[in-house]
């Protein structure tokens, strides 16, 4: 859409609003100074909006084939398939290679899905004259589910009384590809939901009914998609109130007898069989029509096997089902309300200031809620701890569904049962403080509790720093942290920054402006110096949400934002040299950046992450010269001697090389103490007087040392003519060193070292040296 007149705003209001760039509307109203002009730019944004709806059938013409420009070519494909008496299994796959180009970004098929499924399923209900052809379409839906997701395939399929027999028939007869079978199942689950009486459906209800059941329990035992497919079948039909007095008797008997025999391992293929039964009873307790209290108590008889094989269980699939089971069946046992008490920000519309007597009522609340105290079955306490506790489960999978579950239950207690779950999450990482499991499924679980309102603004005062510890978590593994090559702790942060966001759509501005300042500089510096990608475009999306939603209290949010965006992140040698050096030039994040580098990657254990962060920080001297020779210098000096850990002695003695050359070259370096500058001068001496070159890491000891020699030079630092020799000597020690690293790092060095300390030193000893790596057997010169 052409956009024109746009009102001239304090910033570029038709760059941020334009749907080719990142930042949406609510960051145009953060960014406008006046009243006045947030109303215009109100008004603009719904003219436009307004445009757009009058337009949306030009829109459509225009858009569908550029999103989906395969369309013509695929649909007159579909129509060969349903015409031709010969098998098109080639234009099949061709349609395959088409969709599969889909599979990174499938919401561009949305505007072509309902035409696509409907041609698709209407053809196989005519019978092509080809059977090869019909096993085609059922493939061409298995694709479709595959890119997109079944859940949004099984939207379009038609669900008439006469197409029940039809999928039927399918069902028993076709055995020529799993993905027919998979689409078949989905279809039949789709026909349960036929509003008609089992009896009007199909003539004869009782055989065909218990026939398709017993066929579903047996797909059930597969141990590939089909049994997911087959599974939401059964429970779909088991939820009609008409099948479930006849069906349900004989179901419950076929799960206990898996149940035993997966708990006395009489069948060693008893596992699938289990997950297949775990899922159904899963499916029908999220889902289910019949009646709450009917349903409850007609599990009851699963709950104590079940909880005796969570007790043991190591299959982490099992693990997966049970966490869900005990959720729902827990939350079954609750009255069926969402929590009074939880904490109620108003109305989430960017542009509508927020309610300020939302936090008067959420106060009321939980005031009337003390007084209406109930006591909770002890079901759900037992469900409760078994959830707490598989958030240190081994298992991703398994801590996202056990965070979903303390929410779902957290929503339907008492306000002081839901506070002693947030003292347990709090304990349970002051007691494993060290376990990046228990870190990152307590960060899911507070993002979840903040997402639904039920982590109330008095608790923030203590979840807050824990939050700010998760999104800085970088635990080495049990080894030695001087030798660590690897750590844990990147998906610990990525779901600390999804707490982060939920705080920050979650509450007020007013309630959590006390804690931003430090959450939006841990943010920033994430978003800028993680060493992995996805964690820093996880910090940036958070802190762009936050920016929008908490007006007032992100300073230079949108200049940030405008600078460190998706894609210029992606490049982690960009984002250290240049994007943090653009936002620490604003001073409420200079600190912050400054010290993150030089306290923390400086001294990481990866070697390149140490090289970029000195290099970093020699790039941010100009910009507080005063700080790091105060503060910054004297600490690495000290760090630089460190005899435990390799990675600080390093990184320290890097550090110190850059900022010493940045200090010069910005004119600084006399405010360098004089205590500082002798122990920087005596720095090479003090390391080979205690040996640093030795033991294992001694190789990039020696560059480092190298490194540190060459920015001495050119930054002209007085020494004297002992200090200077034995810098000479350091270098000539490692011009004769094995690795070509060390040798190129030594005569850069010595050829800085010669320009600013020896320039007449005679011609026939600078060839000696230029010669030396070259031929070993040349005798060492004496300085």
């Amino acid at each position: 859409m052409k956009r024109q007149s746009i009102p001239r705003f304090s910033v570029d209001v038709k760059t941020l609003i334009d749907p080719h760039f990142f930042i949406d509307y609510s960051f145009v109203l953060y960014c406008c100074k006046s009243n006045k002009v947030k109303e215009k730019a109100s008004e603009w944004f719904c003219r436009e909006e307004i445009m757009a709806a009058d337009n949306d059938a030009d829109n459509n013409r225009h858009s569908q084939p550029l999103l989906f420009s395969e369309q013509k070519q695929v649909f007159a494909k579909i129509e060969l398939l349903q015409r031709s008496q010969d098998d098109l299994s080639a234009a099949a796959q061709e349609i395959r290679h088409i969709l599969d180009k889909y599979l990174e970004c499938p919401t561009l098929l949305d505007p072509s899905l309902p035409k696509l499924v409907e041609c698709l399923s209407r053809g196989y209900l005519q019978r092509p004259p080809n059977e090869a052809n019909s096993a085609s379409m059922l493939s061409i839906l298995y694709l479709l589910s595959k890119v997109r997701g079944w859940k949004h395939i099984v939207r379009f399929l038609p669900a008439h009384n006469e197409h029940i027999l039809i999928v039927w028939e399918a069902l028993q007869t076709n055995r020529s590809s799993w993905e027919s079978i998979y689409i078949l199942w989905h279809w039949m689950a789709v026909l349960s939901l036929v509003p008609f009486d089992v009896q009007v459906m199909v003539a004869e209800e009782h055989t065909w009914l218990s026939q398709m059941l017993a066929l579903a329990r047996q797909q059930c035992h597969d141990a590939g998609p089909t049994r997911e497919a087959a599974v939401i079948c059964v429970a779909s039909w088991l939820s009609r109130a008409d099948v479930w007095s006849m069906q349900w008797p004989v179901y419950e008997v076929y799960a206990q007898q898996i149940i035993t025999q997966y708990t006395s391992k009489s069948h060693t293929n008893s596992l699938f069989p289990l997950l297949g039964v775990l899922k159904v009873l899963n499916t029908m307790l999220k889902t289910s029509r019949t009646d709450r209290e009917q349903l409850v108590q007609h599990f009851l008889p699963f709950w104590e096997p079940l909880w005796n094989i969570g007790e043991q269980q190591k299959d982490l699939l099992v693990t997966h089902q049970l966490i869900k089971w005990w959720a729902r069946m827990a939350a079954a046992h609750l009255p069926p309300r969402i929590a009074p008490w939880r904490y109620q920000r108003g109305k989430r519309l960017l542009f509508v200031s927020s309610d300020t007597t939302s936090e008067a009522r959420n106060d009321e609340s939980i005031e009337n809620e003390r007084e209406t105290i109930w006591k909770v079955p002890d079901l759900v306490e037992d469900a409760m701890g078994r959830i707490l506790f598989a958030l240190r489960n081994s298992s991703t999978v398994v801590r996202w569904s056990a965070a979903k579950g303390v929410g779902r239950l957290t929503e339907r207690l008492p306000a002081l049962c839901a506070d002693d779950v947030v003292d347990a999450l709090l304990e349970t990482i002051e007691e494993e403080s060290d376990d990046d499991k228990v870190w990152h499924g307590t960060c899911l679980a507070l993002a979840e509790l903040a997402r639904r309102g039920l982590l109330l603004p008095h608790r923030l005062e203590e979840v807050v720093p824990f939050v700010i510890r998760a999104i800085h978590f970088d635990a080495s593994p049990p080894s030695s942290s001087s030798t660590a090559t690897s750590s844990v702790g990147a998906h610990v942060r990525d779901a600390a920054c999804y707490t982060y966001w939920a705080f920050g759509r979650a509450f007020d501005p007013s309630v959590l402006r006390p804690f931003l300042r430090e959450l939006n500089h841990a943010a920033v510096v994430t978003s800028l110096l993680d060493r992995e990608v996805n964690c820093r475009r996880a910090a940036s999306a958070a802190f762009q949400e936050v920016a929008g939603r908490q007006k007032g209290n992100v300073p230079h949010g949108i200049d940030i934002l405008t600078t460190a965006d998706f894609f210029s992140l992606g490049n982690r040698t960009n984002s250290y040299t240049k994007i943090a050096c653009s936002v620490a030039a604003y001073v409420e994040y200079r600190k912050p950046i400054i010290n993150h580098l030089h306290r923390e990657k400086l001294f990481h254990w990866d070697i390149s992450i140490r090289t970029l962060a000195a290099n970093t920080l020699g790039r941010i001297v100009p910009l507080d010269a005063s700080y790091f020779c105060s503060i910054v210098l004297p600490d690495l000096l000290e760090n630089s001697l460190d005899m435990k850990n390799l990675h600080v002695r390093h990184g320290a003695v890097i550090g110190v090389a850059e900022i010493t050359f940045a200090l010069s070259t910005n004119g600084s370096l006399s405010q360098i103490s004089s205590k500082h500058m002798a122990a920087l001068k005596g720095l090479v001496a003090s390391i080979e007087k205690k040996r640093l070159y030795r033991g294992r890491g001694g190789e990039i000891m020696r560059s480092a040392v190298c490194q540190l020699v060459k920015c001495i030079s050119q930054s002209r630092i007085d020494l004297s003519v002992k200090e200077q020799v034995q810098l000479l000597d350091s270098v000539d020690a490692c011009i004769p060193h094995p690795s070509e690293s060390i040798q190129n790092d030594a005569c850069q060095a010595l050829h800085q070292l010669l320009i600013a300390y020896f320039p007449r030193l005679p011609e026939a000893m600078l060839l000696h040296w230029v010669m030396y790596p070259q031929n070993s057997s040349l005798p060492l010169m004496q300085s």
